[in-house]
């Protein structure tokens, strides 16, 4: 690298320090490119030999293993920056133009910047000075030609990566489950632990319905989750909604290669990282291999999942399922008022300790009109009722089915537990026989492989407790079969029994109803359309309004009846309480009770 010291050098730049920036585009590089990170720092060699003391040279490393495409988050690039704009810097050296950024306009900033403060780049020991109007053009079209050299090894590459998947060979890792050959195909991991973690994800979700409850069943049962980052060794990790999602929505579970499920998109700007932020990938820009290897589940059991994802989401018809009593919530709207979207609000707690709800519509009230009144809650047993009587009996051959496959689900948990005892097992012996192994001088190590080995040990001793689950015998399977028979025979009594949770009733309906729309409210009663899931013909149900009753209450105590008479024709015509009790003569005698000492108040004043 020694060599005369160029023209454009001259002692105002010498008095000056000598700036080296290098750069790597990823960790990976940096630990087996050490040629490459060598190469950058030797640029100091020339700064040396052109005259620069060595308590002069800069050599700023700070940007090794960060990617390119970006200056904002290149720490390095922003130092280098500050010390051109004060003046302390009086020359710049990088091995080539890329490793100042892949970006061509970042170079023309850096280029304009060294022009007003007088600072010559150095590009390998080619020194170009920005004052000089062919320098500046040359160093111009070589970040162009840089930046365009890159975007069509790119280009290039991601082809190549295509056409080979299109043929069905993977290009990409597979996820955890899968161990890749060297021939490129997929392959079940051949650890029998990994394979029963991942049946237990699909089988506990589709026990729990729900991410968040299916990450608590695996940390309940103890089921971690494998990782194999290419073929590395498979190591273990805590399951994290984020990871169950991932899983259960990554098509390779069900035998389909995809590629290109992401794609990078510059209109979505870029990360903390620098690097360009990706979308999903649209239909056309997918690429799919059915049936390219084993699958963890079938298509049916896949699509089944992926409709419970759904269900879950939020979306523009259906908000999130909740534990709340309104059964309607998230997918009842005003159909006179643009189908907007009904809240649900709880009312107060009763004497009695029951709680009633009710769906609102704020209708034009913040336009400066009037609010929509308030549609009860009792609006949920009519729509129950239809969506009931749209449901039909099991036959016995799906019972039989639905218990066949909770047997099954039994067996495969039961085979997963005695493997992760065999691993447990086979980890502890491991420990011991590391811990016999140590020097008794060494202790240090000795108290580290006791304390792993101790841990061991009570993983063991976990698994074992949880492994002497018993089986239940064929004469209970029986009588469970026979038990769900007797409950599918009242779809009614199943629906609203103890065991069922709103969350159960509201996901149940989800799947038999699109949208409810109040279509009619009137003083005396709400109608309403059931819009079907399977596009049928919409039903209209209707309830009869709380107050309206009270109006006749007051009406047929006026026209001389008894109170036992009126409760008796309220029953009749199936009018509502507040609690949803059928009417008696004492709450006949406290609806007119309440309406004279409305009346005594009103003549007092």
């Amino acid at each position: 690298m020694r060599g005369a010291r160029p023209a454009a050098i001259m002692e105002t730049h010498l008095v000056r320090r000598g700036i080296v920036y290098i750069r790597q585009s990823t960790k990976g590089q940096v630990l087996v490119n050490t040629g490459s990170t060598e190469y950058q720092r030797g640029q100091a060699g020339f700064l040396l030999s052109w005259g620069w003391p060595e308590a002069q040279v800069e050599v700023i490393d700070q940007d090794l293993g960060l990617s390119g495409t970006s200056a904002e988050h290149r720490s390095g690039y922003q130092r280098m920056l500050d010390a051109i704009e004060k003046g302390v810097a009086g020359i710049i050296c990088v091995a080539d133009v890329m490793r100042g950024g892949r970006d061509a306009l970042e170079w023309y900033r850096l280029l304009d910047l060294c022009l007003v403060f007088d600072v010559l780049v150095a590009v390998d020991g080619r020194v170009y000075d920005p004052k000089d109007p062919s320098d500046l053009l040359t160093a111009r079209l070589l970040a162009t030609l840089g930046e365009h050299d890159n975007s069509t090894r790119r280009k290039t590459l991601m082809d190549g990566r295509a056409t080979l998947a299109r043929r069905g060979q993977t290009v990409t890792f597979p996820p955890g489950g899968y161990l890749r050959k060297e021939d490129g195909s997929w392959i079940k991991d051949p650890e029998p632990a990994a394979q029963a973690a991942i049946e237990t994800v699909f089988r506990e979700f589709l026990r729990q319905r729900s991410c968040a409850k299916t990450v608590r069943a695996l940390k309940a049962l103890g089921v971690e989750l494998p990782t194999r980052r290419g073929n590395m060794p498979l190591t273990w990790s805590t399951a994290g909604v984020k990871r169950i999602y991932h899983l259960l929505t990554n098509p390779a579970y069900r035998g389909d290669y995809v590629f290109r499920r992401r794609v990078a998109d510059r209109r979505c700007g870029k990360n903390a990282k620098g690097q360009i932020k990706s979308r999903p990938a649209t239909p056309d820009e997918i690429i799919t291999k059915p049936n390219h290897h084993e699958p963890y589940v079938d298509a049916q059991t896949w699509e089944e999942i992926q409709a419970i994802m759904k269900l879950n989401g939020p979306g523009e018809n259906r908000r999130n399922l909740c534990p709340g009593a309104a059964l309607l919530q998230g997918f009842i709207y005003c159909g006179m008022h643009w189908d907007r979207s009904m809240a649900a609000l709880g009312k107060p707690k009763r004497r009695d300790g029951g709680q009633s709800h009710r769906y609102q519509c704020v209708g034009d009230y913040f336009s400066g009109g009037e609010a929509c009144r308030c549609v009860s809650g009792r609006l949920d047993t009519p729509v129950v009722e239809a969506a009931l009587a749209r449901l039909s009996i099991p036959r016995l051959e799906t019972i039989r089915a639905a218990v066949k496959a909770a047997r099954a689900d039994r067996t495969a948990e039961q085979r997963r537990r005695e493997i992760e005892l065999f691993r447990a097992r086979r980890d502890a012996d491991d420990l011991e026989r590391r811990y016999l192994g140590v020097d008794d001088e060494n202790l240090d190590a000795k108290r580290r492989l006791e304390k792993k080995f101790n841990e061991a040990l009570k993983n063991v001793k976990r698994l074992e407790q949880a492994a002497r689950l018993p089986a239940k015998p064929p004469a209970e399977i029986a009588a469970v079969i026979e038990e769900l028979t007797v409950l599918c025979r009242d779809l009614r009594a199943l629906f609203y029994a103890p065991t069922t949770t709103n969350v159960d009733r509201k996901q149940l309906l989800r799947l038999l109803i699109a949208r409810v729309r109040v279509i009619e409210k009137t003083a005396e009663m709400v109608r309403a359309e059931i819009h079907w899931a399977d596009g049928g013909e919409p039903t209209v149900v209707s309830i009869i309004r709380e107050r309206y009753a009270g109006t006749v209450v007051y009406r047929l105590a006026d026209e001389g009846l008894s109170a036992e008479a009126i409760a008796a024709r309220l029953n009749a015509a199936g009018f509502p309480t507040k609690t949803g009790v059928p009417w008696s003569v004492d709450i006949v005698k406290q609806r007119l009770a309440r309406r004279r000492r409305r009346t005594r108040r009103q003549s007092k004043a």
